[in-house]
């Protein structure tokens, strides 16, 4: 009989952060963005306790929890772009035009 190695403990976390960061596209839309933006810094801690646990331990799923450290903060500046985008667009066109109707 051979024996069988066990297999490496799988890391949870760093697929439940790249999850979250998945969702976090959500701030390509400038009506979610802020759910989005809270996605990416919700995720951000798991994804480091993730790394760190591939660093301590014999844990896979390393490439999960360095995606989702890379990605969260990404998607956040992309969320803070999203949201200024708009108002930068609508204060030159009121600028521009003189409008009554508008707020900014």
């Amino acid at each position: 009989m051979t024996a069988e190695q066990p297999p490496s403990p799988c890391n949870g976390l760093g697929a439940v952060s790249f999850v979250i960061v998945v969702g976090a596209v959500l701030v390509v839309v400038p009506a979610t963005r802020l759910l989005g933006a809270l996605l990416c810094v919700v995720a951000i801690i798991p994804a480091i306790v993730a790394f760190r646990r591939t660093r301590k331990d014999s844990v896979i799923n390393r490439g999960r929890a360095v995606a989702a450290l890379v990605l969260a903060p990404v998607f956040f500046v992309v969320a803070l772009g999203v949201g200024v985008a708009p108002r930068r667009r609508l204060q030159q066109a009121c600028a521009s035009r003189r409008r009554r109707w508008c707020i900014a």
